[in-house]
């Protein structure tokens, strides 16, 4: 690898050589309909696109996207190799999971990436930063009705009656 070479020091000086490393950004999302995901409409979908710059030639990169809140996305993992331009950009596809879990009416969905080159998974640590996408929930707390019935006997204890009542919570 190169940075074996960094700070190299011969007797007359010191010969610095920097690695070359990619850098990515992450578009906007461009959302299907609306400006958000929705629990409700799970073929409502939000598109990013990421790019490699600076990519070095035969040198892959491996992007692997993991989702919280709800979220899930297609596809997870991504690779990137300079096979004629040192920038490439691939696109992925999020959508909100539909729960039973009651959240705020919008939540939030976070992406967040892990880089590897090869085996090295701490050289591109932090590379792309985690992403929060808007999610609305569709479940809620709801009420249930119980109905009781019972018995009670009027003031001189001879005649029964039966009494319903409704009862909500």
């Amino acid at each position: 690898s190169a940075s074996a070479f960094d700070n190299l020091t011969k007797g007359y000086g010191t010969i610095a050589v920097a690695e070359q490393k990619a850098s990515f950004t992450v578009s906007d999302p461009v959302f299907s309909a609306g400006s958000s995901l929705s629990e409700s409409d799970t073929s409502r979908t939000a598109t990013y696109t990421i790019t490699a710059n600076d990519l070095v030639s035969g040198v892959p990169l491996t992007v692997e996207i993991s989702t919280a809140g709800g979220l899930s996305v297609t596809p997870s993992t991504i690779d990137f190799e300079n096979t004629s331009s040192a920038t490439v950009t691939q696109t992925v596809t999020v959508s909100a999971t539909d729960d039973s879990d009651v959240e705020a009416s919008t939540h939030t969905g976070t992406l967040t990436f892990s880089v590897s080159e090869g085996s090295n998974t701490t050289k591109y640590a932090g590379a792309i930063p985690a992403v929060s996408v808007d999610i609305v929930d569709n479940d809620s707390t709801g009420s249930a009705t119980a109905n009781l019935s019972f018995w009670t006997q009027d003031s001189g204890g001879v005649t029964p009656d039966i009494v319903n009542q409704d009862f909500t919570v």
